[in-house]
């Protein structure tokens, strides 16, 4: 969980949602935040097979682990602690000291 940056001020910001008892709900679930360069834009996500799945505009995306390269982002081709929506248009990356210990998606999902 957490806030990734990319370029030009744009953001994602993952925070997991608890259940009104205050624990953890299985599956997991998360609120979103995207800010792109002309909005922010706020989804609801459940944890699926390592990645977060949402619906936006009607389609169902990802948000998952990966590298620099694997963003596909100018600029991001060295970091190590990133995530991707859209490969090439929509990638945010950690700085190596900024970066947590594991990804928001890496717990696997309990049934």
């Amino acid at each position: 969980m957490g806030k990734w940056d990319g370029p030009e001020g744009t953001f994602i910001s993952v925070t997991e949602k608890k259940g009104a008892d205050g624990k953890q709900q299985l599956p997991r679930k998360f609120d979103i935040e995207i800010k792109n360069l002309d909005k922010t834009e706020k989804f609801e996500g459940t944890a699926k097979a390592g990645m977060i799945e949402f619906i936006r505009n009607g389609k169902t995306e990802t948000v998952k682990t990966a590298t620099g390269a694997e963003t596909g982002m100018k600029g991001f081709e060295k970091e190590t602690t990133c995530v991707v929506v859209t490969k090439g248009s929509e990638g945010f990356c950690r700085k190596a000291e900024a970066a947590p210990s594991k990804s928001p998606a890496a717990s696997p999902e309990k049934k």
